[in-house]
Formats: C-alpha cells, structure tokens, sequence
C-alpha cells in the first residue's frame, strides 16, 4: 500500500506525535469515501490532515460530518482528491496548490497497519 512520506516530513505541524488520532480520522474519511492511500493525491490528502489538525488546534475534534461540510471528494486525473466545497465559510486562507515532483517521494507500508479492508 503506498503512502506519501512528505505528509510527515514537511508538514507544518508533527503528525506523528498523535499519529493514532490523526490515523484515525484520515481512515474514517478514506474509508467512508471507500477509497485507499494510494488513490488520493498527496495534495488531498494534505488538506485531510490540515483540516485535522486545525480542528483540534481550535479546541474540536474533527469529524466527518464537519470534512463534508468542507470539502468533497473529486477526481484529479488517475488519482482522487478533496476540493473545497461551495460553502461561504473559509476554512483555511492558503491551500497549497502545486506539491511539484512528488511521486518519487511515495513509500510502501503493510496492509497490515489498516483496521480495515482497503478498496
């Protein structure tokens, strides 16, 4: 199963101090959208992992129902992504828009990791 390595390389925030909580809820959104790491672009699922961390930053916990409010799922080539829906509100001022060469920054991990079957 592939995963993006820069997520918790180059992130603004450390992810991988409350990776099980963060883990948690980027699983709950993958799996209700029933699609897996390594058919989201890195840019999709850096916007998961913002929207995570600015929710508990704020004093909330993130829910899904609160990521739909927010974004929806889109397809972005051969890859999938989460777009900023129609809503008035702004969530977060500067998205990133380009992560360049990324690709070669992908990494394999086990199925094992998963709590639940990947699509």
């Amino acid at each position: 199963m592939p995963f993006w390595v820069d997520c918790f390389i180059l992130s603004p925030f450390r992810v991988l101090q409350s990776l099980s909580s963060v883990l948690t809820f980027v699983l709950n959104v993958l799996e209700y959208y029933r699609v897996s790491f390594g058919q989201i672009h890195p840019k999709g699922l850096a916007r998961v992992l913002h929207f995570d961390v600015l929710c508990r930053a704020s004093g909330y916990d993130p829910t899904l129902l609160l990521f739909r409010w927010f974004f929806r799922l889109a397809k972005y080539g051969d890859w999938f992504t989460f777009e900023t829906s129609k809503v008035d509100t702004c969530l977060i001022s500067s998205m990133v828009t380009t992560l360049g060469a990324w690709k070669h920054r992908l990494f394999w991990v086990s199925e094992s990791i998963v709590p639940f079957k990947m699509v």
